[in-house]
């Protein structure tokens, strides 16, 4: 199978292509599993935004929203993307 995988990163953080406690694969995986999922043949783009001292600034969120939009966009991809934002706090 063809990896189905992008990442997007903010500007200057590190670029870990890895879900640390499974809480965004587990979301992903019920909505594009081959076998289950409702949009089994999508393509999946992570938006990883890495917390500062345990903390995720609402600007920053708002800054990933932000690139996320800009990818649609610049992919023709409006009306046909779907975002899901999932968050996780310790």
């Amino acid at each position: 199978m063809q990896t189905r995988i992008r990442w997007l990163f903010l500007p200057n953080e590190p670029q870990n292509e890895s879900d640390e406690n499974g809480h965004g694969t587990c979301v992903t995986s019920k909505v594009t599993s081959t076998a289950y999922g409702v949009a089994k043949n999508a393509n999946i783009v992570v938006m990883k935004v890495h917390p500062i001292d345990d903390y995720i600034a609402v600007s920053r969120y708002i800054e990933a929203c932000a690139i996320v939009a800009r990818d649609i966009e610049s992919r023709g991809l409006q009306g046909k993307a779907v975002i899901c934002s999932t968050l996780n706090g310790e």
